[in-house]
């Protein structure tokens, strides 16, 4: 009989997921289910009879428990939902950040994932189920599983096996509710539960250990399983790309970040230094990647050079050309076009200290500072536009005294 390992992965993921998660619980109940109404062979293993009605037991606990700990799955969306690339969509979108709070979490649960692998995938999945009319018929998680069980069983177990992982930390949060419950009633209290307080910090602590260790886990099977089919793909042919800009169309895009914390209204406008010539100051700017708006690449940029979140400001863009001409490095190089946006400081990050070293100069000062010709007239341009914008919020509020 040849050993099959998608089927052994099967029957491993169904005893994690199902018959350990209700094994434990019912084990831990056996005692008050046997006093009121099951009878003491339930709590008797020694015997035929009291295993089956353990097995039994097991069986559907388990089930329940991984219906009612499927619902967890919500909040990993909302979680999931929030990474980088989506903070990052928000900011070049609207202007804002999610509540600090919720960005700590988020940093902890996916750290800095900006779901390249995820959006690559999707657009593998749309080309393939495209032919068929059925690309709305299936996620990208589901497709990439589709596609690795019939190309290569081995790596779709491997995506099992975290899958596994995940679903049984996933019940066993429902273990502990469930036990801080049964703690909280005295007629099922477990009899090894002697200090009810010291017992909700413990099945608190379990809780939110294993909701952390589940969403890791699921977050790894889904990348798992997008790498993958990715590698697979690769290995046959080029991996679409999204971008296809037309001639003429900005390829990298940056900021004029300004602060305004002069009492005066003149703001401070931020420069970096570059990373092969650390003498040089320059605008933070950047490559515009697939999947990616001018805006959002501006956004990431400045957060990646800088360390710093800061927002578009439209009321300052609107209208304005903050474009360089069209330039290339050396003649063999790619033809470069870079649209800045001018931007508002709005918080730095706690995470890691800055990789590049940053100054924040008046207008003046950082037009003789930063090395290149590009940079020197975007900085002219939005020197106009912050001395405009000036000189109107000063016209107005003279207005308003008089």
């Amino acid at each position: 009989m040849n050993f099959d390992p998608a089927k052994f992965f099967i029957g491993l993921m169904d005893f994690f997921t199902v018959l350990l998660p209700g094994g434990i619980l019912v084990y831990v109940a056996k005692d008050a289910l046997g006093l009121h109404g099951f009878g003491a062979s339930f709590r008797d293993f020694s015997t035929v009879e009291g295993w089956m009605v353990f097995l039994v037991a097991s069986y559907f606990v388990g089930h329940f428990a991984f219906l009612i700990g499927a619902m967890l799955d919500l909040l990993y969306e909302v979680f999931r939902r929030r990474t980088l690339n989506a903070q990052i969509a928000r900011m070049a979108r609207d202007g804002v950040l999610s509540w600090r709070p919720l960005r700590v979490i988020v940093w902890l649960l996916f750290k800095e994932e900006r779901d390249r692998a995820l959006l690559r995938a999707i657009e593998l999945k749309r080309q393939s189920l495209r032919r068929v009319g059925a690309e709305d018929s299936m996620n990208a998680f589901q497709w990439c599983k589709a596609y690795l069980s019939i190309a290569v069983p081995e790596s779709l177990a491997t995506v099992r096996r975290f899958e596994a992982d995940s679903k049984f930390f996933r019940s066993s949060v429902v273990l502990c509710l469930a036990f801080a419950v049964m703690a909280s009633c005295p007629k099922w209290r477990p009899g090894f539960v002697t200090n009810l307080s010291i017992a909700y910090a413990a099945l608190a602590a379990l809780a939110l250990l294993a909701l952390w260790r589940y969403m890791d886990q699921r977050h790894k099977s889904t990348n798992q399983a997008y790498w993958s089919v990715i590698a697979l793909i690769a290995n046959g042919a080029k991996a679409p790309s999204d971008t296809n800009r037309r001639a003429g169309e900005p390829t990298h895009a940056g900021g004029v970040v300004l602060k305004f914390d002069d009492p005066k209204g003149r703001p401070n406008v931020l420069l970096v230094r570059t990373k092969n010539h650390p003498q040089r100051w320059v605008l933070p700017k950047g490559h515009i990647e697939d999947f990616e708006t001018d805006r959002e690449t501006a956004v990431r940029e400045v957060r990646e050079e800088a360390r710093i979140w800061a927002r578009i400001s439209d009321d300052l863009n609107n209208g304005a050309s903050l474009e360089t001409p069209s330039y290339r490095v050396a003649p063999w190089a790619e033809e470069i076009k870079v649209r800045y946006y001018l931007m508002e400081y709005v918080e730095g990050l706690w995470m890691r200290p800055q990789d590049r070293e940053t100054e924040w100069l008046p207008m003046s000062q950082a037009i003789n500072q930063v090395a290149h010709g590009e940079a020197k007239d975007i900085l002219e341009k939005a020197e106009e536009i912050v001395s405009k914008r000036t000189r109107s919020s000063d016209r107005a509020r003279s207005g308003s005294s008089a």
